[in-house]
């Protein structure tokens, strides 16, 4: 039994192994969404390489020993071997995975023009778990925590806090303000804050002045 585990991504579901294509030669294959967790399923991908490679009799093989994930997700256990949940974590989601890249780019292609385009989303700016991605809460709302601490519950209510920013570029002028983004919490500490952030793109000349003031006001972000 466990009395501590850390809440990694190592310890979710995921992983690399390491195929056997032939006598002499092996390939590593990763689960896409996590490539250090445990519990990838090899012989999954045997079919696929074996038509890709063309290996010989007997390959491909794995002798490398399985491991189960030490975090999963209660509602959703890992009962077959077969069983491919998403990765459960609290920890932020490593920015080399498919999972952060999924939800933060489009890769359309235009197969006439052989142009592979990047198309960003908002969702590349978050870090968090999908799980632990929520829509803008109501103003003051309370936040309340269970289970997390010794002492009980904890509880607080969401500051009511704008952030703006005035800036010049050049001979442009304008206010905007920053988002919510992410609501850390750290309840064996007693305290949480807030990290507010605004992405807009401009094009600088050489030489031209470029200032940004930050301020704050009393109040909730309007959706």
């Amino acid at each position: 039994p466990f009395i501590r585990m850390p809440l990694t991504y190592g310890n979710a579901f995921g992983g690399t192994c390491e195929i056997w294509i032939d006598k002499e030669s092996s390939i590593d294959i990763s689960e896409p969404l996590n490539a250090v967790g445990k519990g990838i399923n090899p012989y999954q991908f045997f079919e696929e390489i074996k038509d890709m490679l063309a290996t010989p009799e007997g390959y491909p093989r794995y002798s490398g020993k399985r491991e189960l994930p030490n975090i999963e997700d209660p509602r959703n256990r890992i009962t077959k071997w077969d069983d491919r949940p998403l990765p459960k974590c609290w920890a932020t989601v490593p920015l080399d995975s498919a999972l952060h890249a999924q939800r933060g780019i489009d890769f359309p292609l235009d197969t006439e023009l052989l142009d592979f385009s990047v198309q960003v989303k908002e969702g590349i700016f978050h870090r968090a778990h999908p799980d632990w991605i929520i829509d803008m809460p109501p103003a003051g709302v309370e936040i309340i925590m269970e289970g997390l601490t010794p002492s009980g519950n904890v509880s607080f209510n969401l500051p009511l806090l704008r952030v703006m920013f005035d800036y010049i570029i050049g001979e442009r002028t304008g206010t905007r303000e920053l988002r919510p983004q992410m609501l850390v919490l750290l309840p064996e500490e007693m305290r949480f804050y807030l990290v507010y952030k605004y992405v807009f793109p401009f094009e600088p000349e050489f030489e031209e002045e470029r200032s940004l003031r930050l301020r704050i006001e009393e109040g909730w972000i309007a959706d």
